[in-house]
């Protein structure tokens, strides 16, 4: 253990802290506090069990040097820990982490702890992106569904990143959704602020804010060549769709810095470009063999592995099959996989009321595409099984569509 001491009473407090948190929401919201609780009791039962009877999945490696690396951070003050932040970057996680033990002292069960708050975090923030979509009853279906998902559980108890990305990923999705509704600045903030935030965790998330200016670029020349027409211009609107405009290159070079996709904005060309992914991508297979892809799905040519894609994606999402199974690691992929088939299943169903439905039509392009580029760049199935996690809780929340009556007609299928 890393740790002389588990740091019982830092953690305690800690909890106590959030079930405090988790009773203040009840008040405001009285139909999610079973939700919560059940959520978070699972959780912190899968700490106690990952830290004292047996480790779970993936509580290892990368877990392990998070909290190596914050150890080496706290050895400064608060002062200089201040001083050396670390910006988007890989270990901006113990960078996070180390604050918690320069002021708390070293404390195993504290760390694990932030997990399960942003778990259980995770978990409102769905009900309430959930609720927005499709109404209260698909919103608690959404939420006790993630209260009780195996992948949801283990990485809101161990400590790695997807928990605290999770939660600004649907924190920022939830915000795209209220700025479609009624483009109000503070949702257009919350949700750049949230893309911001997740792409110190893994810089991919800045696509999000991409997209988001995309999404607002394209109402904002709809609205203008409308306000044309009608003789009305918001001004207020305008600035701010100029703003926007003005930004995407400031963006766009802040890239270059951002953790995991820095390298890829840094090559010039699409040759580059091809080169740069299919390294990663084999260092991802060798990394890794006792759960890697069919040979025949790690072609390392750019054309074949261009032309396999599809079939990647759908590795990424309900691998492996039972033909991949070799160990007992296997058998719980298989497992998240099938799960996976059927919350998909459900919103096959029911796409054309996804359809129809602008923002939630918006966030199934942004988790594919999300989804996508994971899939793209990954070799195994043990990495699957953790960066599908990730983007879970947006499938959740367009899975709310199963639980309410349906709804399309004979509309037009457009973004706006």
């Amino acid at each position: 253990m890393i740790f002389e001491e588990v740091g019982l009473l830092q953690g305690i407090i800690f909890n106590l802290i959030i079930l405090s948190i988790i009773i203040i929401l009840s008040f405001k919201n009285p139909k999610i506090t079973q939700i919560l609780i059940v959520a978070y009791f699972l959780r912190i039962f899968s700490v106690y069990i990952n830290i004292f009877i047996q480790s779970l999945p993936d509580s290892q490696s990368d877990a392990l040097v998070f909290q190596e690396i914050a150890m080496s951070f706290a050895k400064n003050d608060i002062y200089d820990l201040l001083k050396s932040f670390t910006g988007p970057d890989t270990y901006f996680i113990s960078w996070f982490y180390a604050i918690f033990i320069v002021l708390f002292d070293e404390s195993l069960l504290l760390l694990h702890s932030l997990s399960v708050f942003f778990g259980v975090g995770t978990v409102f923030l769905l009900w309430l992106l959930t609720k927005e979509l499709w109404g209260e009853k698909a919103a608690n279906i959404s939420a006790w569904i993630a209260a009780f998902f195996p992948s949801l559980i283990l990485y809101s108890a161990i400590t790695m990143r997807e928990s605290f990305l999770t939660f600004f990923l649907i924190m920022a999705c939830f915000g795209l959704v209220k700025t479609m509704k009624t483009y109000k600045l503070k949702y257009i903030l919350l949700s750049l602020f949230s893309f911001y935030i997740g792409s110190f965790f893994h810089g991919t998330m800045i696509f999000g804010a991409v997209f988001l200016s995309i999404v607002i670029i394209i109402n904002a020349y709809k609205r203008f060549n409308f306000g044309l027409k009608e003789r009305r211009l918001n001004p207020t609107f305008i600035l701010l769709s100029i703003l926007i405009i003005i930004s995407v290159p400031s963006v766009i070079s802040l890239f270059s810095n951002l953790p995991k996709i820095g390298i890829i904005f840094s090559s010039v060309s699409l040759e580059n470009l091809l080169e740069i992914i299919m390294q990663r991508f084999e260092s991802n297979y060798r990394q890794d063999a006792t759960f890697s892809y069919p040979d025949w799905l790690t072609q390392s040519d750019p054309l074949t592995w261009i032309i396999l894609s599809p079939i990647r994606l759908i590795y990424f999402f309900f691998g492996p099959f039972i033909w991949d199974i070799s160990n007992l690691y296997g058998l719980i992929f298989l497992f998240d996989g099938i799960l996976y088939f059927f919350v998909f299943l459900r919103i096959y169903l029911r796409r054309k009321d996804i359809f129809i439905n602008k923002p939630a039509l918006a966030i199934l392009i942004l988790g594919l595409a999300f989804s996508m580029i994971f899939a793209l760049s990954i070799s195994n199935f043990g990495s699957g099984f953790r960066h599908r996690a990730k983007f879970l809780c947006i499938f959740l929340a367009l899975l709310g569509v199963a639980y309410q009556k349906k709804q399309f007609e004979n509309k037009s299928l457009h973004l706006y």
